[in-house]
């Protein structure tokens, strides 16, 4: 079968493009999937860390606590006066507790997760305390012939003059931990104290019932014995402590190599990303498992994937029609060139063919027009031509130089106003949240906030943004109302709005400017001023838009303000002149700030200041 040249050359143009296309996409989209796994599973350790922390904390504060009973002078003696009962007694014997109120008691039952009180004297006999659900404690006498498992326990505990902890009793109906210390009368070890304690003091650490937590609607973290046995409730099944076996490939690999993170199926057979970690608990052979749905971790990567496919299907149909739009280009000249020897042919001499190529093409149509015309002619067409080239090259290449300077210079302002300001209300934000002594404990929060400040530390050196895209979609007068709300978000600040809707929104360049003014007007109101109440007004009266920012902050001297505030108010001179808009400043130190500026919509003034 034959082919053109323009056949040949669309289809080869068109083979090169898709093959490019497909590799980038393939390229890109591996990079971000190895990008959000990587921090999909930075972001497991760190959750995974700190709940660690907190189990390992929580034992060592029960060990301390029960070490701290057993030395109490108020449990020996409530010890000794229930012993001399002991006599009158039989197994399963219960006392009412007549001091309900002791400082003992609402140690030990006040907590959550805290169910027994248990004391066990070296005669293999003792007390089970516990509190009602009406707050009244009783206290149940049980002897050496009844075996209790934690027997065991209370006796190591009283032999090594240790804390010892027990796992999860699963003779009982609620599973229950116990943790024993010797119970001390003077120097003289008497017996042991103990507490019990249900999966619902582990289930407070682990247990996140949010997606704002950075576990999402699908993230879990659970605790496993080495059993494989679940000792926390698991978020999505019922009653699992001591139940439900999680038998997977991170639970067997955590008590082989103590930590790590990969890809596999949970207990529930859902492919997951798991980051483990065997616990540093005495008597404890637990791991903690931090896991999320593998489908929402790479959910982002989805939209990805979508977009890639939309771009590469685009570019495909352009780079089609390009490549027509090329054949054709390329193939005329050829096409008159074989007209114009047909013609020679018939004996139509002096002919020529136009050309406006310099290429091989040209080359051909050019040695063609040579066997017709003068060689004189010819040159002089062609120095013409070339002059005319390189007086349009050079204006070209001064008019890129100017525009890109002027670009240069539009970005440097805008990421300074823009990007900027952003990252300035993100500290902020995080200095505000910084207040709450949980979260300034936490290790995300020092990385974000240093993280923040690293931000605007290199904003400053750009200098440069973009315009905000509700200038575009809703106009000046939604985007100033969505600005005030956005900074009426930071805790103890007001921002009062008298925003009137414009019968004809400004240009785009006018409203991005005035825009980035008040913005600068904000962010200063909040940064320097400590202002706690700002008036943000915007009206249209007499052919002229009047944009007002009034603070009850502290003031600035003008001068010392050019030098503190860095280039902010600068930006707002240089943006009111760029518009010719008139912009004034009152402010007095301790009474506060007013910037209004005043557009002229029809005819434009200088700056008024």
């Amino acid at each position: 079968m034959k082919t053109n040249l323009r056949d040949r050359f669309v289809l080869f143009l068109s083979l090169t493009g898709i093959t490019i296309i497909a590799v980038t996409g393939l390229l890109t989209y591996r990079i971000a999937r190895n990008s959000v796994t990587d921090r999909t599973f930075s972001q497991l350790k760190t959750i995974r860390n700190a709940r660690k922390f907190q189990l390992e904390q929580y034992f060592r504060d029960r060990s301390a606590e029960v070490l701290q009973l057993g030395q109490s002078q108020e449990l020996t003696d409530f010890f000794s006066d229930l012993n001399q009962k002991n006599e009158q007694l039989k197994e399963g014997d219960t006392i009412a507790i007549s001091s309900p109120g002791s400082y003992v008691f609402s140690t030990v039952f006040d907590r959550p997760g805290h169910h027994q009180l248990i004391l066990f004297s070296k005669n293999n006999n003792g007390f089970i305390i516990s509190r009602s659900n009406s707050k009244q404690i009783s206290a149940v006498y049980f002897s050496g012939e009844n075996k209790y498992s934690f027997a065991s326990t209370a006796k190591t505990s009283i032999a090594e003059n240790n804390v010892r902890i027990r796992d999860y009793d699963t003779t009982t109906k609620l599973p229950l931990m116990y943790v024993f210390a010797p119970a001390r009368q003077g120097a003289v070890i008497t017996g042991a104290v103990g507490i019990s304690i249900s999966a619902d003091a582990l289930n407070s650490i682990l247990l996140e019932q949010n997606d704002q937590n950075g576990l999402g609607y699908s993230g879990e973290v659970y605790v496993i014995g080495s059993d494989f046995l679940m000792r926390s409730q698991s978020r999505f099944l019922e009653q699992s402590v001591m139940k439900t076996k999680v038998q997977t490939v991170p639970s067997s690999d955590v008590f082989a190599n103590s930590e790590g993170q990969l890809i596999d199926n949970d207990y529930r057979g859902i492919p997951v990303l798991s980051s483990y970690s065997r616990l540093q608990i005495p008597g404890l052979d637990w791991a903690i498992l931090a896991e999320i749905d593998k489908r929402e971790a790479l959910m982002p990567l989805e939209n990805l994937r979508n977009t890639l496919l939309l771009v590469s299907v685009g570019i495909v149909f352009v780079l089609v029609f390009v490549s027509f739009w090329l054949s054709r280009f390329f193939s005329r000249p050829l096409l008159r060139l074989r007209n114009a020897v047909s013609e020679i042919g018939k004996g139509r001499l002096g002919i020529t063919v136009d050309h406006q190529s310099n290429d091989e093409i040209g080359e051909l149509a050019e040695a063609f027009n040579d066997m017709s015309l003068k060689l004189a002619e010819q040159r002089s067409e062609i120095a013409k031509r070339e002059f005319q080239l390189e007086t349009e090259r050079r204006q070209r290449i001064q008019s890129f130089i100017d525009g890109q300077e002027k670009e240069r210079q539009r970005l440097s302002r805008e990421l300074h106003d823009g990007i900027g300001q952003i990252f300035v209300a993100a500290r902020f934000q995080l200095e505000s949240l910084g207040q709450n002594e949980i979260i300034q404990k936490l290790a995300p929060y020092a990385a974000s906030k240093n993280l923040v400040d690293q931000g605007i530390t290199e904003l400053k050196k750009i200098s440069n943004g973009l315009a905000p895209a509700e200038l575009t979609e809703f106009g000046l007068a939604s985007a100033l109302r969505s600005l005030c709300n956005q900074i009426g978000n930071v805790p103890g600040i007001k921002v009062n709005q008298n925003i009137s809707d414009l019968k004809t929104d400004p240009e785009e360049m006018v409203a991005t400017h005035l825009y980035r003014i008040a913005q600068e007007a904000l962010i200063n109101s909040i940064k320097h001023s400590g202002a706690s109440e700002t008036d943000v007004s915007l009206i249209e009266q007499n052919n002229s838009l009047i944009l007002v920012i009034c603070d009850n902050g502290c003031g600035f001297d003008r001068k010392e303000a050019e030098l503190k505030h860095g280039q902010g108010l600068n930006n707002m001179r240089e943006r009111a002149r760029l518009i010719g808009a008139g912009l004034k400043t009152e402010s007095k130190t301790g009474c506060g700030t007013k910037i209004e500026i005043t557009y002229q919509i029809q005819h434009s003034h200088g700056e008024q200041d």
